[in-house]
């Protein structure tokens, strides 16, 4: 009934990393701070680099309890490099396939592109999972058409249903 998903090591097997379209698709990635020697790990997507635009993911969450779980709130962080201007999307999906799912888009936080390399982490939002349904997905959506000017968007420490 709980999600507490830093991306230690991997993407887990449980979440399902879908390629609409293109030659990229999410990927585990880490960076170490060069000043305090501190790695942080994530999952990315971005559309540079790519051979076959447009670019269309998806990165679908395991089924959430949410009728059994006690919190029934979900957060997560998001950071953008940058470059291009294409967002970051997040759904809830009544299924893990994005093709026949009811799909309902959230209102995020996203942080501002900024000037040079990559913006500090901002937490997307405290959203109530409770009028969606008893068990729902997190997806979440990047689309870009250009390869040379794509955005890098980073997603990290999903959690849900977690006691306060």
């Amino acid at each position: 009934t709980s999600l507490n998903e830093g991306f230690e090591t991997s993407i887990p097997a449980s979440w399902k990393n879908i390629k609409v379209s293109g030659d990229k698709a999410w990927y585990w990635t880490s960076f170490t701070n060069s000043e305090t020697n501190e790695t942080d790990t994530y999952v990315a997507m971005t559309g540079y680099k790519g051979t076959q635009p447009p670019f269309e993911t998806w990165l679908i969450s395991p089924a959430l309890d949410v009728k059994d779980a006690t919190n029934k709130i979900l957060t997560f962080k998001t950071q953008r490099n940058a470059y291009g201007d294409n967002d970051l999307e997040a759904y809830i999906l009544t299924s893990n396939d994005p093709k026949t799912a009811t799909k309902t888009k959230l209102n995020i936080a996203l942080p501002t592109k900024p000037a040079e390399k990559y913006s500090g982490w901002l937490n997307a939002g405290n959203f109530d999972l409770s009028s969606y349904g008893d068990v729902v997905y997190v997806g979440f959506y990047y689309k870009s058409t250009d390869a040379s000017n794509s955005a890098t968007w980073c997603v990290d420490d999903v959690k849900f249903g977690l006691s306060e």
